[in-house]
């Protein structure tokens, strides 16, 4: 499946598509790529907001602003990325049958394929914010990007800890 057919189907059904994802097996080569992915559209989503506090406030200029936020989301937001699935793996995990127990990736693929998928409602958010500056609208749209994602995660981690290793469904 294609990268954007693959996020089409997250958006029609997160759990049906998580569930096809960890029914290929363990591949954390999809993982690291769809992470970086994720972080990728991130920054290019925060560039019109960085754009525009560049422009009202020229005392920090763009560059250094952008360097700030390639920093923080092509270096540091991986390894939070990767400390979060270990902790959803340990609450997904526990309510798990023993067929999912030791394995952290379905976390890890569920967790960095979710970043990936939420991206284009990140990136209207990052335009959003960038062309209405801070203020209610700005909030709003980031907090329904969050829920949508909250949303994505919670179904998707069903749908990889609801399927066994052979990729037939538990429970």
């Amino acid at each position: 499946m294609s990268l954007l057919a693959g996020i089409a189907a997250t958006w029609a059904s997160p759990r049906a598509a998580m569930a096809a994802r960890v029914g290929q097996g363990q591949r954390e080569d999809r993982a690291i790529a769809a992470l970086m992915g994720a972080a990728i559209t991130f920054l290019i989503a925060r560039t019109p907001a960085i754009a525009r506090a560049a422009e009202l406030d020229p005392s920090v200029p763009f560059q250094a602003r952008l360097g700030g936020s390639m920093l923080a989301l092509l270096f540091l937001m991986p390894l939070l990325a990767y400390a979060l699935a270990w902790v959803l793996h340990l609450v997904a995990g526990r309510g798990a049958r023993e067929g999912a127990r030791g394995q952290g990736w379905r976390a890890r693929a569920t967790l960095f394929w979710m970043l990936l998928a939420i991206g284009p409602a990140v990136l209207a958010q990052g335009l959003i914010e960038g062309l209405a500056g801070p203020g209610a609208l700005s909030a709003a749209t980031g907090l329904l990007v969050f829920l949508i994602f909250v949303w994505f995660l919670w179904a998707g981690l069903r749908g990889a800890y609801g399927t066994a290793a052979n990729g037939t469904r538990q429970g």
